[in-house]
């Protein structure tokens, strides 16, 4: 359940729901292992993944919204992860913001150039020195998957990015995420928003960490999924993923919506 009830008026203008991944519809935890001799490189990457169980209720949500998962995370993991429910109504959008499935297509949301890409293998080959558990597998951002916090890694790329366009998220616990400052799943939602013909009053959105603010704040229902470390209007409540609790109390919503005849008629 959430902390209190949404009121009809916004219901009915929802068409989009914008699920954060790790610690909202997946239980977190990453566990990188990465080996480098000079004839080879090695990368063994274990994460959860989404559950039947909720796989289902998403499904069966499609009928009223529009789902799209949105994750740091590269979007072959994610594809693995969110097996289950991609189809032309699921959207997924990876490495925070930069990368979307949309409608079987895929969509860099953001331009780079190669100043960006000679900067971002100048980071990794220097973060690279120090004793971090490895890199995720990505095509854009760096993410380096750390034993703990290693403040050395913001203070290296402060010291290498002279033009000051990089930054470095500390992400659940267990990583740095690097990238442009100018990019992030809210910037990356407001793209697919606009690319859908949609309004932001038409999306509920729910995270349940700091790098998730904007996108809650931004969105015509904003949901926590962890009120300690991420304040909405609204949050779940209860034992369980944030994300599940409120696919729960959707369905409910609409399922009790749905079969009173005033409500039928201004849907």
């Amino acid at each position: 359940m959430l902390n209190k009830e949404i009121p009809i008026e916004k219901f009915k203008k929802l068409k989009m729901l914008v699920l954060d991944s790790d610690g909202v519809t997946a239980k977190r935890g990453t566990r990188i292992i990465e080996k480098e001799t000079k004839d080879y490189l090695e990368v063994s990457v274990k994460a959860n993944k989404l559950s039947d169980s909720l796989a289902s209720k998403i499904n069966k949500l499609k009928k009223k919204l529009i789902i799209c998962v949105t994750s740091g995370r590269g979007l072959i993991w994610l594809q693995s992860m969110y097996s289950k429910i991609i189809d032309d109504k699921t959207i997924i959008i990876a490495e925070n913001g930069n990368i979307a499935l949309i409608k079987g297509k895929l969509k860099q949301l953001f331009d780079y150039d190669a100043e960006y890409f000679t900067l971002r293998a100048k980071l990794k080959n220097e973060i690279s020195k120090l004793p971090i558990n490895g890199f995720e597998p990505k095509q854009i951002i760096l993410t380096a998957n750390c034993p703990y916090r290693m403040e050395e890694i913001p203070r290296l790329i402060k010291k290498i990015d002279k033009k000051k366009q990089i930054k470095a998220l500390w992400v659940a616990g267990e990583a740095w995420d690097i990238q442009r400052k100018n990019v992030s799943k809210g910037a990356g939602i407001k793209k697919i928003v606009k690319l859908l013909g949609l309004k932001m009053e038409n999306t509920i959105i729910i995270g349940d960490g700091p790098n998730d603010k904007e996108m809650v704040e931004m969105a015509g229902v904003g949901v926590s999924a962890d009120i300690n470390d991420l304040k909405a209007d609204y949050y779940t409540v209860g034992k369980g993923l944030g994300g599940e609790i409120l696919v729960d109390y959707l369905l409910k919503n609409y399922e009790f919506l749905s079969g009173h005849c005033w409500f039928a008629k201004c849907w």
